[in-house]
């Protein structure tokens, strides 16, 4: 006791004024809201109160409740623990139904300049269909749907295909004249297309 208030010996500080849960919560909201108003953590906030040189038992939970409650961080905050997209399960009732799309390469270059292998995957049966192409075209990628997928097993119901596999229209045109849904997943998240990764 120095001056009839209570301190508290820290081991970076030699006193820390001891307050009430009150006066704690007072001197955080301060500090939270005004001092710093940057909406911090709330073990940064703790810190902080301790570097202030102020103390209560209940420090630390009280500081963490405080930025839990504050509406401006739940609004704008960054969600880490949320995927980025709602998740989808993709189901395939039967063979056939729903085809994995992709392309690997670039290979050394083989008979009539192909160099990019074109893959396409059942996601019921894990059949594979896979050809050579020298260049990747939509009229290339239309020509092996229609001769390895669509003249052997019939028209899916569903195409997932990464992102820079067609940057045009003809594709999606072909696809909406079919009657098959085209899911796309994006270059750098290639687990959506996942079935046809692993066969890669």
């Amino acid at each position: 006791m120095i001056d009839r208030e209570l301190y508290n010996r820290g081991f970076s500080q030699p006193f820390l004024k001891c307050l009430t849960p009150d006066e704690g919560n007072y001197v955080l909201r301060e500090i939270y809201e005004v001092i710093c108003g940057n909406h911090i953590g709330g073990n940064t906030l703790a810190r902080k109160t301790l570097r202030q040189g102020f103390f209560w038992p209940s420090m630390l939970l009280d500081a963490h409740e405080l930025v839990k409650c504050c509406r401006a961080c739940q609004e704008h905050a960054n969600v880490i623990h949320q995927p980025t997209v709602l998740m989808q399960p993709l189901e395939s009732p039967c063979p056939f139904d729903q085809q994995g799309l992709d392309l690997i390469g670039h290979f050394p270059q083989a008979t009539g300049q192909r160099k990019f292998v074109i893959v396409a995957v059942d996601y019921f049966t894990k059949w594979v269909e896979a050809e050579l192409l020298a260049k990747i075209i939509e009229k290339e990628v239309i020509k092996f749907l229609w001769k390895n997928v669509v003249c052997r097993f019939g028209i899916s119901r569903a195409l997932i295909q990464t992102m820079g596999l067609s940057s045009g229209n003809k594709l999606k045109d072909w696809c909406k004249g079919l009657g098959i849904k085209q899911f796309f997943t994006s270059v750098s998240n290639p687990q959506g297309n996942s079935q046809t990764k692993v066969t890669n």
